[in-house]
């Protein structure tokens, strides 16, 4: 039977729900990009994923991001869009929909300066803040409070004392206690000029205090209070910005006033309290004058703020030249002052000096703010909560506020730099996240989408660049490019929600590297951080992980302890070639090692980090490799080039007697000063970002001119070298680690953590044979794509076949079931982890 459907009923059919607006990106070709088509949907959170080399930063930050920053720049001043011409348009048609956009990327941790927890997320200014507006001094010498007042505050102080209180009105003379006998009375004398008859003389024990006060005036509260004030006006005038009242002590105790006060004996033994009101931060104690309360007073910049023994470096040297942290400032590089200056955070909370704010914990600072906050600075304080309560959400609410940002752990810094990010206040914004997870363990990643989900949740749209499925899952959509790297990838291999996306995981080879023994290496008493004569077993000639929750001391025993001590003990052996880096940091001094023993049949010792690789801002895979001296002398062999009389010095970017750009210098880039605005780099309008002068540009080898070759990946590279096997054993190095997609000639300094690791080690793999070397590294497969992560762990099997010993720092399952030994640290990170809770082999 057909029902036909009748009026009424088609009033009652729902409407269909409106598609979510989007991003549309149109046409996008910047480097391996496919001249691809994408939508992202807009109030949502989209995990763009795939093989490292697909493209997802090409996408993300050199397509989306450098048009949003394109677009911004429109919206400044005349002066400010002049730069615009400089900037590279990316290479998309159009990109319709897009919002504001920051791109919060994966940063360099700071190895240098002395740079707080409480500096990097914002909490040191908010502090500032509320102790500039509300604090008070103390002086270094008496800790008494030291407080700036005028004349309102001190008819606020008479008109608190019970009606009929005598007081005096007095301002101090300039001669001090001690003077000789005959400069006091000539002050007298001409005070007495001035119409003051009456004074009051001190005690002359203070050699700081005034040698008298004048009396201005006798009173009774209650009185004439036009007088009153004209007394206090005439003592703060006539005493250089210095009243003092001279109160009875029976109804100083019942008045208002809590500055500091002194019990002083006039002539006939009568007793006085004084009360203190001066314009200047000026101890009525002793009389030292204190340098105003304002924000230069809290940096170790300001003459007023920094240390006077470290000058504001927070560390000393000793006679023979080593760096120790100074005793008098304990590495805060403040002075006595700003670190004494006192804060009642609330009311009937104790002060705070600003130096015990610093020394607490995040989760400690928590605790003294309550939820609940009102008061004149509640604005101000309820933002510090808010940034406590952050960082306590993403598991680092054991760091200390003053703990230097150079000292933590890989995984405390990323979560650093997401809650920075979260505390800007936006809506209706782009948030564009590379790898946020990268170096985060397992239990630590659960809170990182509760966290970004947050972004979503305040009105913004989330793009994350991400390999690990647990959180790809948990965002909205997923994007991935593929399918491989470089210019077999760029694609669009999958748009779709996350319920309906499964990530590819490779085949795993069967577990275990190496069976033969090879030795233990033993470590003792390990004390370094929050681990505590702590006892280890490495064994030898095997690959071994170190894992463990982010702050349970990974990076303390590994890097921190067996290698300073054990490369200090390879370079003792008579005849070692070894040369032990100088440990000379007074914030992260080597841990201590009690003992270690099976090391005889080691040869080196290589920490496998990317600190070696940010030092130039000229180094490139190729120059790192030295495959680019093998290149140029290509070059210099052409015709063209011996024509000309080109050696192989005229191809570098690296020399002034070279063929580089003058104007850049070879960098291909310039520092543009934006004032207000962080500097930007462009592309050197003279070479176009080439490096190269034109003359030397106009040779070429197959042709291809040398910047054409160093904008080639380190695959077509292989495929273009074909013939010159010197060359090509040196690119598949970097193969052979999945280094394939990256462009020789791409700056060091901006690899990622785990491809900086990834180049050093592909360095090593052809190491002699017949020696055996302890490699350490730390993360590795960072921010790797499951693919990439097998590769990786390829190359590492191959360290372990040649005889070497290989440890490895990370949290990655499938890196940790390839092992032939797990050694776990926890149970938790700080102090809730000192201990290794599983040693063996990882079934």
């Amino acid at each position: 039977m057909t029902r036909t459907t009748s009026k009424t009923d088609r009033n009652c059919i729902m409407p269909k729900p409106q598609p979510r607006p989007t991003i549309e990106i149109i046409g996008a070709r910047m480097h391996n990009l496919q001249n691809i088509d994408v939508s992202i949907p807009l109030n949502a959170w989209t995990a763009i994923t795939g093989v490292s080399g697909s493209g997802k930063s090409s996408l993300v930050f050199d397509t989306i991001h450098a048009e949003g920053q394109r677009r911004y720049f429109e919206t400044l001043s005349t002066a400010a869009r002049r730069y615009l011409d400089q900037l590279e348009r990316p290479d998309v048609d159009r990109i319709d929909n897009l919002p504001a956009t920051i791109a919060v990327g994966q940063k360099q941790q700071p190895r240098g300066g002395i740079t707080r927890v409480s500096q990097t997320t914002g909490i040191e200014s908010l502090l500032v803040q509320l102790f500039v507006e509300q604090g008070q001094l103390q002086c270094p010498d008496c800790r008494i409070p030291v407080r700036t007042s005028n004349a309102p505050d001190a008819l606020r102080a008479i008109a608190s004392l019970p009606e009929g209180s005598r007081f005096q009105v007095c301002f101090p003379a300039l001669m001090k206690s001690g003077a000789k006998a005959n400069a006091i009375d000539e002050e007298k004398r001409y005070w007495d000029g001035e119409g003051f008859q009456r004074f009051l003389d001190l005690p002359s024990e203070n050699k700081n205090l005034p040698a008298f006060l004048v009396i201005v005036d006798r009173l009774k509260s209650g009185g004439d209070e036009a007088r009153i004030a004209e007394s206090v006006e005439q003592a703060f005038s006539t005493g250089l910005g210095r009243c003092i009242l001279l109160v009875e002590p029976a109804a100083a105790e019942a008045a208002n006033y809590s500055g500091y006060s002194q019990a002083i004996a006039d002539e006939q033994s009568r007793e006085w309290t004084a009360w203190f009101f001066y314009r200047e931060p000026e101890c009525p104690s002793c009389g030292l004058t204190l340098p105003p309360l304002d924000e230069l007073l809290f940096r170790t910049t300001s003459p007023d703020g920094m240390c006077s023994k470290c000058n504001g470096h927070g560390y000393v040297q000793n006679k023979a030249k080593k760096k120790l942290v100074c005793p008098e400032c304990d590495g805060l590089g403040l002075g006595t002052v700003p670190r004494l200056t006192q804060l009642q955070l609330i009311d009937e909370s104790p002060q705070l000096t600003f130096a015990e704010c610093l020394h607490r914990t995040i989760a400690e600072m928590l605790s003294e703010i309550p939820e609940e906050i009102t008061g004149p600075q509640a604005s101000i304080v309820r933002s510090l909560r808010s940034r406590l309560e952050g960082l306590a959400a993403l598991g680092l609410g054991s760091l200390s506020l003053s703990r230097l940002t150079r000292t933590l752990s890989t995984g405390e810094f990323q979560r650093l730099g997401l809650a920075a990010a979260l505390n800007d206040e936006f809506v209706n914004t782009l948030y564009l996240f590379d790898e946020p997870t990268a170096g985060l363990h397992p239990r630590d990643r659960a809170g990182i989408g509760g966290w970004l989900r947050r972004f979503v949740d305040q009105g913004n749209t989330v793009i994350t660049i991400e390999h690990h499925e647990d959180v790809v899952q948990a965002a909205d959509h997923v994007i991935e490019l593929g399918p491989e790297a470089g210019s077999n990838g760029g694609t669009i291999t999958a748009s779709v929600p996350a319920a309906e996306y499964r990530l590819s995981m490779p085949e795993e080879e069967p577990a275990g590297f190496t069976t033969d023994d090879g030795g233990q290496l033993q470590l003792t008493g390990v004390t370094c951080h929050n681990l505590s004569d702590l006892s280890v077993t490495i064994p030898l000639r095997r690959f071994v992980v170190v894992t463990g929750v982010c702050g349970s001391g990974k990076t303390s025993l590994i890097c921190e302890s067996l290698y300073p001590a054990l490369i200090e003990q390879l370079a003792s052996r008579e005849g070692s070639t070894v040369k032990p880096p100088e440990f000379d940091d007074p914030f992260a001094p080597p841990g201590s090692v009690a003992s270690i023993t099976g090391a005889e049949t080691i040869s080196d010792c290589v920490l496998m980090n990317e600190t070696q690789l940010a030092g130039s801002s000229r180094s490139t895979p190729a120059t790192y490799l030295k495959v680019f001296d093998d290149i140029r002398k290509l070059f210099a062999e052409t015709t063209d080039a011996q024509t000309r009389g080109y050696k192989p010095s005229r191809f570098s970017f690296n020399t002034s007697r070279g063929g580089r750009c003058q104007y850049c210098e070879g960098i291909g880039s310039v520092e543009i000063d934006m004032q207000f605005l962080a500097n930007l780099n462009v592309r050197c309008p003279e070479c176009k970002g080439t490096r190269f002068a034109q003359d030397t540009l106009e040779v070429s080898y197959r042709n291809r001119n040398i910047a054409d070759v160093l904008a080639m990946t380190v695959d077509e590279a292989f495929a273009f070298f074909r013939n010159h096997q010197l060359i090509l054993r040196k690119l598949q190095l970097l193969r052979d680690v999945g280094l394939g997609y990256l462009t020789l000639g791409q700056p060091t300094r901006t690899l990622s953590r785990g491809e900086a690791q990834r180049l050093k080690l592909a360095s090593y793999l052809n190491a002699a044979s017949g020696t055996q070397m302890l490699f350490l590294f730390d993360e590795p497969a960072s921010g790797l794509h499951p693919s990439d992560i097998a590769t990786l762990l390829k190359a590492l099997r191959r360290l372990v076949e040649q005889g070497h010993s290989v440890v490895v720092i990370d949290y990655e399952p499938q890196v940790t079931r390839q092992a032939d030994w797990v050694i776990e640290l926890g149970p938790g990170a700080a102090n809730d982890g000192e201990s290794a809770v599983f040693e063996g082999p990882p079934a």
